[in-house]
Protein backbone atom coordinates (compact mmCIF):
# COMPACT_ATOMS: atom_id res chain seq x y z
CA UNK A 1 0.00 0.00 0.00
CA UNK A 2 1.31 3.45 -0.91
CA UNK A 3 1.69 6.04 1.85
CA UNK A 4 2.83 8.90 -0.36
CA UNK A 5 2.39 12.48 0.79
CA UNK A 6 -1.01 13.43 -0.55
CA UNK A 7 -2.04 17.06 -1.10
CA UNK A 8 -5.63 16.74 -2.28
CA UNK A 9 -8.41 14.89 -0.53
CA UNK A 10 -12.03 13.98 -1.16
CA UNK A 11 -14.96 14.99 1.01
CA UNK A 12 -15.31 11.36 2.13
CA UNK A 13 -11.65 11.25 3.19
CA UNK A 14 -12.14 14.44 5.17
CA UNK A 15 -15.04 12.90 7.09
CA UNK A 16 -13.11 9.64 7.59
CA UNK A 17 -10.04 11.49 8.88
CA UNK A 18 -12.11 13.52 11.34
CA UNK A 19 -13.72 10.31 12.59
CA UNK A 20 -10.33 8.61 12.99
CA UNK A 21 -9.07 11.53 15.08
CA UNK A 22 -12.42 11.94 16.88
CA UNK A 23 -12.57 15.67 16.14
CA UNK A 24 -15.44 17.96 15.22
CA UNK A 25 -15.78 20.30 12.26
CA UNK A 26 -15.14 23.15 14.70
CA UNK A 27 -11.88 21.47 15.87
CA UNK A 28 -10.74 21.13 12.26
CA UNK A 29 -11.71 24.74 11.53
CA UNK A 30 -9.63 25.97 14.48
CA UNK A 31 -6.66 23.82 13.45
CA UNK A 32 -6.71 25.01 9.83
CA UNK A 33 -7.84 28.61 10.19
CA UNK A 34 -10.73 27.87 7.81
CA UNK A 35 -14.35 28.51 8.67
CA UNK A 36 -16.52 25.67 9.95
CA UNK A 37 -18.97 26.49 7.14
CA UNK A 38 -16.24 26.03 4.49
CA UNK A 39 -15.39 22.61 5.90
CA UNK A 40 -19.04 21.58 6.24
CA UNK A 41 -19.84 22.63 2.66
CA UNK A 42 -16.79 20.69 1.41
CA UNK A 43 -17.71 17.57 3.39
CA UNK A 44 -21.32 17.71 2.18
CA UNK A 45 -20.22 18.04 -1.46
CA UNK A 46 -21.69 21.53 -1.84
CA UNK A 47 -18.24 22.96 -2.55
CA UNK A 48 -15.31 21.13 -4.16
CA UNK A 49 -12.77 23.30 -2.32
CA UNK A 50 -9.95 25.33 -3.83
CA UNK A 51 -6.51 23.71 -4.16
CA UNK A 52 -5.26 25.88 -1.26
CA UNK A 53 -8.17 24.81 0.94
CA UNK A 54 -7.64 21.13 0.15
CA UNK A 55 -3.91 21.39 0.84
CA UNK A 56 -4.56 23.17 4.14
CA UNK A 57 -7.01 20.48 5.27
CA UNK A 58 -4.74 17.64 4.10
CA UNK A 59 -1.72 19.16 5.87
CA UNK A 60 -3.66 19.51 9.13
CA UNK A 61 -4.61 15.85 9.05
CA UNK A 62 -1.20 14.63 7.90
CA UNK A 63 0.46 16.55 10.72
CA UNK A 64 -1.62 14.47 13.13
CA UNK A 65 -0.85 11.06 11.66
CA UNK A 66 -3.43 10.64 8.92
CA UNK A 67 -2.26 8.97 5.71
CA UNK A 68 -4.48 9.42 2.65
CA UNK A 69 -4.87 6.41 0.41
CA UNK A 70 -5.82 7.18 -3.20
CA UNK A 71 -8.46 5.14 -5.01
CA UNK A 72 -7.39 2.29 -7.24
CA UNK A 73 -9.26 0.05 -9.71
CA UNK A 74 -11.05 -1.95 -7.01
CA UNK A 75 -11.30 0.31 -3.97
CA UNK A 76 -12.25 3.90 -3.31
CA UNK A 77 -10.08 6.45 -1.51
CA UNK A 78 -9.46 6.00 2.20
CA UNK A 79 -7.43 7.02 5.22
CA UNK A 80 -5.17 5.34 7.76
CA UNK A 81 -4.03 6.61 11.14
CA UNK A 82 -0.40 6.23 12.12
CA UNK A 83 -0.29 5.63 15.86
CA UNK A 84 2.62 6.86 17.92
CA UNK A 85 2.97 5.66 21.51
CA UNK A 86 -0.38 3.93 21.15
CA UNK A 87 -2.51 7.03 20.57
CA UNK A 88 -2.64 10.39 18.88
CA UNK A 89 -3.41 13.50 20.85
CA UNK A 90 -6.52 15.40 19.81
CA UNK A 91 -5.97 18.35 17.49
CA UNK A 92 -4.88 21.37 19.46
CA UNK A 93 -4.58 24.64 17.59
CA UNK A 94 -1.28 26.36 18.35
CA UNK A 95 -1.42 29.99 19.38
CA UNK A 96 0.92 32.48 17.75
CA UNK A 97 4.41 32.51 19.28
CA UNK A 98 6.74 35.36 18.29
CA UNK A 99 9.94 33.46 19.10
CA UNK A 100 8.89 30.49 16.94
CA UNK A 101 7.83 32.90 14.18
CA UNK A 102 11.30 34.50 14.26
CA UNK A 103 12.96 31.07 14.08
CA UNK A 104 10.79 30.19 11.06
CA UNK A 105 11.85 33.44 9.34
CA UNK A 106 15.53 32.69 10.08
CA UNK A 107 15.15 29.26 8.48
CA UNK A 108 13.38 30.80 5.46
CA UNK A 109 16.23 33.30 5.09
CA UNK A 110 18.57 30.35 4.44
CA UNK A 111 16.46 29.40 1.40
CA UNK A 112 14.51 26.57 3.03
CA UNK A 113 10.98 26.21 1.58
CA UNK A 114 8.07 26.86 3.94
CA UNK A 115 6.75 23.32 3.39
CA UNK A 116 10.07 21.89 4.60
CA UNK A 117 9.99 24.08 7.71
CA UNK A 118 6.55 22.71 8.57
CA UNK A 119 7.73 19.11 8.20
CA UNK A 120 10.19 19.60 11.07
CA UNK A 121 8.58 18.01 14.14
CA UNK A 122 9.74 20.93 16.32
CA UNK A 123 7.87 23.46 14.16
CA UNK A 124 4.14 24.17 13.83
CA UNK A 125 2.24 22.46 11.02
CA UNK A 126 1.86 24.19 7.65
CA UNK A 127 -1.79 24.94 8.43
CA UNK A 128 -0.78 26.60 11.72
CA UNK A 129 1.96 28.63 10.00
CA UNK A 130 -0.56 29.76 7.36
CA UNK A 131 -3.05 30.73 10.07
CA UNK A 132 -0.31 32.74 11.80
CA UNK A 133 0.37 34.50 8.48
CA UNK A 134 -3.28 35.53 8.29
CA UNK A 135 -3.38 36.67 11.94
CA UNK A 136 -0.06 38.52 12.31
CA UNK A 137 0.98 41.31 9.96
CA UNK A 138 4.70 41.21 10.86
CA UNK A 139 4.92 37.45 10.31
CA UNK A 140 2.92 37.63 7.05
CA UNK A 141 5.23 40.33 5.65
CA UNK A 142 8.41 38.50 6.70
CA UNK A 143 7.30 35.19 5.20
CA UNK A 144 6.23 36.91 1.97
CA UNK A 145 9.59 38.72 1.78
CA UNK A 146 11.51 35.43 1.89
CA UNK A 147 9.11 33.69 -0.47
CA UNK A 148 9.46 36.55 -3.00
CA UNK A 149 13.25 36.31 -2.79
CA UNK A 150 12.96 32.60 -3.61
CA UNK A 151 10.53 33.38 -6.46
CA UNK A 152 7.60 31.67 -4.69
CA UNK A 153 5.44 34.62 -3.66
Amino acid sequence: MSTQYYNFITSQQCRMARAALNITVRDLAEATGLSAMTITRFENGKNKGSPDTLQTIAAAFQGRGIVFIPADDDLGPGVRLILEDGEKEAMQPQTYDQKTAEIICDILSDGTPLSSVAQDSTMPSLSTINRWRRENKWFREEVMKWMRLRGRG
